[in-house]
């Protein structure tokens, strides 16, 4: 799974340190430091707070090599962040795409 190291990537590329992360996301060092390392994953709540956080999709953050392939283009937004019925409308077709995903990987 790519997640962990787009993770450290992000925040390394940032200058930010577990603890800055801790600051902005409200998840403690030591998880974060479980993510970086691929042995916990994060709820997809978090996911979505990260992607929000580093301003990148959240299929990129989970998918795409972020260090080699840079990010797919994200809709304009004038500034705003998502919030309300759009980040749960958001959270919901994600799930639904993790798990169509999930399946297509148990039936190969």
């Amino acid at each position: 799974m790519i997640l962990p190291k787009n993770i450290r990537y992000l925040r390394k590329s940032r200058g930010l340190t577990y603890g800055d992360l801790e600051k902005e996301l409200g998840c403690s060092k030591g998880s974060i430091k479980e993510y970086e390392s691929g042995n916990s994953v994060p709820e997809l709540t978090e996911m979505a707070a990260m992607a929000q956080f580093f301003r990148v999709a959240l299929d990129d953050l989970m998918f795409r090599d972020i260090s080699k392939r840079g990010r797919s283009d994200l809709p304009q937004q004038n500034g705003a962040d998502i919030s309300g019925k759009d980040m749960h409308s958001l959270l919901a077709q994600t799930k639904q795409r993790i798990e169509q995903l999930k399946k297509k990987i148990k039936d190969r």
